[in-house]
């Protein structure tokens, strides 16, 4: 038995087909258990989970403004908790720290300062615990002169009202520029 087909029918089956083929291989969603800690950026093994399905081509300007707000808030934490824990150390009144990606701005108020100036083994202690505290900080400037701790702790408290960290990158690079010694990099 010979059937024919027109051109109509053989072109309806096709898109039929595919629209069917389409359908069956979309992956099923799967509903977060616990919302809160979809935008945790803490933890680096549930970072990969937030990134499975994530297009490939997504830039980061392509970030919604809750998300950067949850980034600062996250990053807002990280710098209270190692400023908390900086003023655990032997000698230290006060501290003030800033992260932002990899760098840590510390500002702080020590009895053993002369000049604002901080001991190579003070420098050392507070490098070390601040890198304990969160191991993505590669670099850490520190300073105990007065006015600079003011400026560390105004970015601070900016950030912590809602303030995005970028707002402040000029400020942040001029801290770098006095704090780093003359011919260093």
């Amino acid at each position: 038995m010979k059937i024919k087909f027109n051109k109509f029918s053989i072109i309806l089956l096709i898109i039929l087909m595919v629209t069917a083929i389409s359908i069956g291989c979309q992956p099923e969603e799967e509903e977060p258990e616990d919302n809160d800690n979809v935008d945790s950026y803490d933890d680096p093994e549930t970072d990969d989970d937030m990134n499975e399905g994530v297009d490939e081509g997504m830039e980061d300007n392509d970030m919604t403004d809750d998300t950067e707000e949850d980034m600062d808030g996250a990053m807002n934490d990280n710098s209270e908790m190692i400023a908390d824990s900086i003023v655990e150390m032997e000698g230290i009144n006060d501290a003030t720290v800033v992260v932002r990606d990899n760098t840590a701005f510390v500002g702080i108020d020590a009895a053993d300062t002369t000049d604002g100036e901080v001991s190579d083994q003070m420098r050392q202690d507070i490098e070390t615990k601040v890198k304990e505290e969160d191991e993505n900080i590669t670099e850490v400037y520190i300073s105990a002169e007065e006015d600079l701790f003011d400026r560390i702790n105004e970015i601070a408290q900016n950030v912590r009202q809602g303030d995005p960290i970028e707002d402040f990158g000029d400020d942040l690079e001029d801290l770098i520029d006095r704090l780093t010694p003359n011919g260093a990099e």
